[in-house]
């Protein structure tokens, strides 16, 4: 066997009869290899060669790296104090070990260099100064067997190398803060960090966090808080390294969780209660005062849709007491819930109270409404003399008392009328002409429920009766001396008018305005003059006026005049002359 195809470098030898032959260990590289022989002294060699090549032996395999772990963080301070370890598989064929720090993953240039016989190695002291630089660095292993081997590189590892200084900050709550219970799932503990590592919150009832309550892990700086129980707990975080095992633990702070105010003692109204107002009016809600509460939330709650909504609420009561206008709402069943709070500081959350709950019912009572006659109505004066007028108003609720009262002041003080009425109608039976005011007053369950306005209305005249239609005289009649020595009389007469009781007749002399006759109360619908002695000569004026007056013998509707004329034609009357001359008697 030779390295050239001469066979002048010889390789190898071997001699013998059974046709294979076997040769020591051939570095790498190309071989030619042929056979000489000899058979009764004739040459019977091989007239070629045969040419191989024999590759270089494969490296040993890369170590299996153990610990630390990928993504391994580790204490930049104190580093060499501490030291860092590193371990792997060990190998059966392994003479020694060479384990590579560098700042490239490719592990070139490495800053840390060392050896080892056994599966382990331990950086520290000056040795492990390079490794207080605060960043990403990467870590292998190489290894050379018995024959001088070396082994492939081994994949590398990331360290993180982490400045422990504010790599975890907690924000918030600040130490001794005081959380309500109810709050607790409105208030966030939160934390700034630095590290790419798994963040656990943990809170525990002791400083020492050996009594945990909760933890939890959190990836976005922070975590609501849950139901937890009240009482005095620590918090803090703690970040874990990549193998699972704590790395860094934020500094711990203390929290306390407050159980809720007491409940109120609800005075008014009582559970169960039942009371009435009158709409519009206020309801007095009162409790007992509550230790630690700065002021007071209500809710008003109806049984209409099951105590879902809050009909009234009043956010920030001062005091134990508030007047609220549940006058406004309709009649009902209803739940009132009133709760203590104490307001939210630098150093706690607002403190919620347990409410105190109540239910009682509630009826309003409706104040009387007028109705007719309406206001400014103006009512025709017969029927309010003589049929009487009928006045009508709203009561929801038959009250325990009402009175209608009509006045003719705006005031009330002038009373023209009082009826008692609880019905809504009651009738005056008489009105006269006039301006007139009216209103109801009324109770109910000990209430005022008085009607909250006043009405003006108003009694018109009665309308005048026409003017009677005359018979006698005729127009233009005349009376001379034969006429009225015939009949010693003149007769007024005229037709009837419907709704007159009696008439009223007037007559004057000539020129004269005071009627020299007047009859207020004929019955019937002719007048004759008898004493014509009260006439004078000329013309006469005269006048009829229908009239209707009830049975008590006041007038109720006057009438509207009808006027005539006559004539009185008799001669002047002449002064009687005395004879002259002649002897009278007794002269």
């Amino acid at each position: 066997m030779s390295t050239d195809p001469a066979g002048a470098r010889i390789a190898a030898r071997s001699s013998g009869r059974s046709g294979s032959a076997r040769v020591g260990r051939l570095n790498p590289g190309v071989y030619y290899w042929t056979v000489k022989g000899s058979l009764g002294g004739l040459d019977v060699s091989s007239k070629e060669s045969v040419r191989f090549e024999v590759d270089p032996p494969p490296p040993p395999p890369a170590a299996l790296l153990t610990a630390p772990c990928e993504a391994f963080l580790y204490r930049v301070q104190g580093v060499e104090d501490r030291g860092l370890a590193f371990s792997w598989v060990p190998e059966a064929d392994a003479a020694s070990y060479e384990l590579l720090v560098s700042r490239s993953k490719d592990l070139s240039s490495p800053f840390i260099r060392t050896s080892s016989t056994l599966p382990y190695a331990k950086i520290s002291g000056r040795d492990a100064e390079a490794l207080k630089r605060a960043g990403s660095c990467y870590w292998g292993l190489r290894w050379t067997n018995k024959d001088g081997d070396l082994s492939l590189l081994s994949p590398s590892r990331s360290l993180m190398g982490i400045d422990a200084t504010g790599a975890i900050g907690l924000s918030f709550p600040p130490e001794g803060y005081r959380i309500a219970q109810s709050r607790l799932g409105d208030t966030r503990f939160s934390w700034k960090s630095s590290l790419p590592a798994r963040m656990v919150f943990q809170l525990a009832r002791d400083p020492e966090f050996r009594d945990l309550a909760r933890q939890e892990e959190s990836g976005d700086g922070g975590i609501a808080g849950r139901g937890w129980e009240s009482g005095s707990y620590y918090w803090r975080v703690r970040a874990y390294n990549a193998d699972g095992s704590a790395f860094l633990d934020s500094e711990g702070r203390g929290v306390e969780i407050v159980p809720p105010l007491a409940a109120p003692v609800i005075a008014a109204p009582l559970p169960s209660s039942s009371i009435c107002l009158r709409e519009g009016d206020a309801a007095a809600f009162s409790w007992a005062p509550v230790e630690g509460a700065e002021y007071y939330g209500l809710a008003l709650r109806s049984s209409a849709d099951r105590y879902a909504s809050i009909v009234l609420e009043k956010g920030r009561v001062e005091g134990s007491s508030l007047a609220c206008s549940l006058g406004e709402l309709p009649s009902g069943s209803y739940r009132i819930s009133v709760r203590g709070i104490a307001a939210a500081r630098d150093d706690r959350t607002e403190l919620d109270g347990i409410p105190a709950e109540g239910d009682f019912k509630y009826r309003r009572l409706s104040y009387i409404k007028l109705g007719s006659p309406a206001s400014g109505e103006k009512l025709p004066g017969l029927d309010a003399r003589r049929k009487g007028t009928l006045f009508t108003y709203e009561l929801q609720d038959p009250p325990d008392s009402a009175e209608l009262i009509v006045s003719s002041d705006a005031e009330g003080k002038k009373i023209v009328a009082r009826v008692a009425d609880r019905s809504g109608r009651a009738k005056v039976s008489r009105l006269d002409p006039g301006s007139y005011y009216w209103t109801v007053s009324g109770r109910l369950e000990g209430l005022d429920i008085s009607a909250r306005e006043r009405f003006r209305f108003e009694v018109a005249p009665p309308p005048p009766l026409p003017a009677p239609e005359i018979l006698l005289p005729l127009p233009g009649a005349s009376f001379g001396v034969a006429e009225l020595r015939e009949k010693r009389s003149i007769l007024l007469s005229w037709k009837p008018v419907a709704g007159a009781t009696h008439y009223r007749v007037a007559v004057y002399a000539r020129g004269g305005k005071k009627p020299v006759i007047e009859q207020d109360r004929l019955a019937g619908e002719s007048y004759a003059i008898a004493d014509l002695s009260v006439l004078d000569r000329g013309d006469c004026a005269w006048s009829v006026e229908a009239r209707a007056f009830d049975q008590a013998g006041e007038l109720e509707q006057p009438g509207v005049e009808a006027k005539a004329s006559f004539v009185i034609d008799i001669p002047a009357s002449q002064k009687a002359k005395a004879k002259d001359g002649g002897k009278l008697y007794g002269k």
